[in-house]
């Protein structure tokens, strides 16, 4: 994995917004993208965001995550939404509230989550909640 400066990955991730007109903005704007975009709204058990952004020519995922106010986390995986399941993709675990990185995901788990990402969750574990201290289901 490399990893990214969340700043970065939110400009990347089309977060940011310019303030020029709606029809320059459309022609000139680098950061939209026609790839699929996941996301979760850390609201269980605390509060965060997860946004990702899948190429599906590449399989590279790169992504923003925010988990504040965990304290030190210790790890950050997706797992299926089933429960029991175990992860089948590790994140980099949030420092100071954040983290962010680009990654190329097994073809079998980029078409899944492309496809149906509700059938993921996202977990972010701390020493504490080792299962997960905050989780959401992942939305397309």
């Amino acid at each position: 994995m490399r990893t990214i400066i969340p700043a970065v990955a939110a400009i990347a991730l089309g977060a940011a917004t310019l303030s020029a007109p709606a029809a320059a903005q459309q022609e000139a704007n680098p950061y939209q993208t026609s790839h699929p975009i996941i996301s979760a709204p850390l609201n269980i058990g605390g509060a965060g965001s997860f946004t990702g952004v899948i190429d599906p020519a590449t399989r590279e995922m790169c992504y923003g995550l925010n988990a504040p106010g965990l304290g030190q986390p210790t790890s950050a995986y997706i797992r299926p939404s089933a429960e029991g399941s175990r992860p089948v993709l590790t994140l980099e675990t949030p420092v100071n509230g954040a983290s962010g990185a680009c990654t190329v995901l097994p073809a079998d788990l980029a078409r899944s989550l492309t496809a149906n990402p509700s059938a993921y969750t996202l977990e972010v574990a701390t020493a504490m909640y080792p299962n997960g201290a905050v989780r959401a289901q992942l939305e397309g």
